[in-house]
């Protein structure tokens, strides 16, 4: 693993080679401010002695390079020095960096100089009194720091043997590491130096000219340190014995690591058991945005360097692998698992990429919880359906009511004309009950005018004392005229009935309105 985390490193050393020297990029933070987050200090012009606290003796030379000690500088002509310069603003670390420099211990007592340190604290900038020997100007000076100390004086007063050591502190001062040198740090030439911290392995590798001299796991994260992962650069010197010494560093540069990998959705999920579950692997900057799919390829170049398990927390036995990974093409990577029907409770995640772990709590345990389905009512599939289903009753319903209103509405004003087709219809009906009995020994009705107006004449006659010339007696024409009188009437009646019913046939018409359209038939 530290051999792939090495590997990569050094890729991302040359790549940012290659980038256009510039003295800061921000990026956005919690901080209301855009704090810097890559420094380059290549050329020490005012622009870039801006970003620094150099505190004395510590100068800069020429506008080339800081001086931390000086020989002839300080008590006793360089003895007993203590020098530091450090970058105004804490920095985020993210996901780790990749710190170089040139470093020059040199002067006529060079093997005697105790050393210098880089150091990443999280405690101040000012009135720091780190000490001279062992402390390598900031062991008792500071609080919050991780410090990679180049020791000149390992061996103690003999300066025989250098060492390369890594150091921490929350409160006080803890001794992680150290590897013994082939050869002494002092040197008339620059010499240079790289300083490699992989938060994902939690790993500090150390290089001098290229060679990979220290290398220091379990160094933990900086939110358990010291609550966050902000800190302040810088470098410390000191000097104990009367010599004369110089300690030069130039050509300062703090690159961040661009990965910073991480499971970004699908943590904490509840899944049913028997279903897919699905988690989405991110490549992101160290500021926390999401790379680009051309720049995320450099982090990971194809979805077969991921790897993935899920372990079931109740049976370290059940593990699961990805049923796929699917490769999202914008620097996003989907993980899939087919959980078991059995197994409910929690499950844990891991996810390896190059070979390293994440730098987010990897494993990541709670990843899933896998439960019973649970009957939660109608689905939300079948309510929308439902839902259709009552609109269109709804709307159907609606246009039947708009239709018997329109109906209802013709009906009114269609009254008359229905009536009167009624009382048409019963006159019809009438008529064809209606028969006309004829007495045929009485004759139509002005024959029975006629034979009563002649009758009447006879007993007219009769009564002025004429004498009756009939062959009927005065009882009979009584009796004929009195059946003449009933006929008679009868007729006018049934007369004045018929014309009385012909009258009310006469029909109102709507000129609105069509009676064809409610079946019936203009008389």
């Amino acid at each position: 693993m530290a051999t792939a985390s090495y590997t990569f490193a050094l890729f991302f050393a040359v790549f940012v080679a290659s980038l256009v020297n510039a003295s800061v990029i921000t990026c956005d933070v919690d901080d209301p401010d855009r704090v810097e987050n890559i420094f380059d200090l290549t050329v020490l012009d005012a622009e870039a002695q801006a970003l620094l606290e150099i505190i004395p003796p510590a100068q800069v030379v020429n506008d080339e390079y800081v001086r931390i000690i000086e020989n002839g500088v300080g008590a006793a002509s360089g003895g007993g020095d203590v020098g530091t310069f450090w970058f105004l603003e804490r920095q985020r670390l993210g996901d780790g960096f990749i710190a170089t420099f040139e470093f020059r211990i040199n002067g006529p007592f060079a093997a005697k100089s105790d050393g210098f340190a880089f150091v990443a604290q999280n405690d101040k900038i000012q009135d720091i009194q780190g000490g001279n020997g062992d402390n390598l100007g900031y062991k008792s000076g500071l609080q919050k720091y991780i410090a990679v100390g180049f020791n000149n004086c390992a061996d103690g007063a003999a300066c025989t043997n250098a060492s390369v050591e890594i150091g921490r502190s929350t409160t006080s001062h803890e001794d992680l590491g150290s590897s013994f040198l082939s050869g002494p740090l002092n040197s008339s030439e620059f010499r240079t130096a790289t300083i490699i911290w992989l938060a994902n392995v939690d790993t500090i590798q150390v290089e001098i000219d290229g060679v990979l001299v220290h290398t220091e796991t379990g160094v933990g994260a900086l939110t358990t340190l010291w609550g966050d992962e902000f800190a302040y650069f810088g470098i410390t010197a000191s000097s104990t014995y009367l010599s004369g010494t110089d300690v030069d560093i130039r050509g300062f540069r703090v690159d961040q690591l661009l990965s910073a990998v991480q499971v970004s959705q699908g943590v904490g999920q509840e899944v049913v058991i028997g279903t897919r579950a699905t988690f989405i692997l991110s490549v992101l900057d160290t500021c926390g945005e999401q790379l680009s799919y051309n720049d995320s390829l450099a982090i990971i170049a194809n979805v077969s360097f991921i790897e993935a398990t899920l372990t079931f927390d109740e049976n370290e036995n059940i593990v699961l692998s990805p049923v796929v990974i699917n490769d999202l093409s914008n620097g996003k990577y989907e993980i899939q698992f087919d959980l078991p029907e059995t197994s409910l409770g929690g499950w844990t995640l891991e996810v390896i990429y190059n070979g390293d772990t994440l730098a987010q709590g990897n494993p990541l345990a709670a990843a899933l919880f896998t439960e019973k389905p649970v009957s939660r009512g109608i689905s939300t599939t079948n309510l929308i359906i439902l839902c259709c289903i009552i609109a269109l009753l709804v709307l159907a319903i609606a246009y039947w009511i708009r239709r018997l209103y329109r109906y209802k509405k013709k009906l009114d004003s269609n009254k008359d004309n229905i009536q009167a087709g009624q009382t048409f219809a019963k006159i019809q009906e009438i008529e064809k009950e209606i028969t006309y009995k004829m007495n045929p020994l009485l004759g139509t009705l002005d024959e029975m005018k006629e034979r009563l107006e002649r009758n009447k004449k006879l007993l007219e006659r009769y009564n002025k004392g004429e004498g009756l010339d009939s062959q009927y007696t005065i009882e009979q024409l009584q009796e004929q005229n009195a059946k003449l009188r009933e006929e008679m009437n009868r007729l006018k009646r049934e007369e004045q009935e018929k014309a009385a019913l012909q009258g009310n046939s006469v029909l109102k018409r709507n000129k609105k309105k069509n009676v064809t359209d409610f079946d019936q038939v203009e008389i």
